[in-house]
């Protein structure tokens, strides 16, 4: 945990917890930015649809980019489901799979 740093593509939460806007999203973007730039991380996992959208764009499927260590802005990016929807699904389900899957390919990267 030392080693890991987590945050959120906004920084404060919408009313009911409802899925950010896109210009929320743009409000928080310079935020998140430079959290990224001070850190300075080898890998950046964008966990959910919100943050696979604001590190790739609004028409990326999780289904269809996880797993894969990609370039981004002078690192790797490796997107994957958001815990919740491990936990929607159940300890059997795809999304926990993949989520396991997606953070042992990071730790091999990272060397833990």
């Amino acid at each position: 945990r030392a080693t890991v740093a987590i945050t959120s593509v906004v920084k404060c939460r919408p009313p009911k917890n409802r899925t950010p806007h896109a210009g929320e999203i743009a409000n928080c973007a310079p935020w998140i930015d430079r959290q990224v730039e001070l850190i300075n991380p080898l890998v950046v996992v964008a966990m959910g649809s919100v943050a696979a959208k604001w590190a790739m764009g609004k028409t990326t499927k999780i289904g269809e980019v996880h797993g894969q260590l990609m370039s981004w802005r002078d690192r790797e990016l490796m997107v994957t489901y958001h815990p919740s929807a491990a936990l929607r699904f159940g300890p059997r389900g795809m999304p926990l799979a993949a989520m396991r899957e997606d953070f042992a390919v990071v730790a091999d990267r990272v060397g833990v």
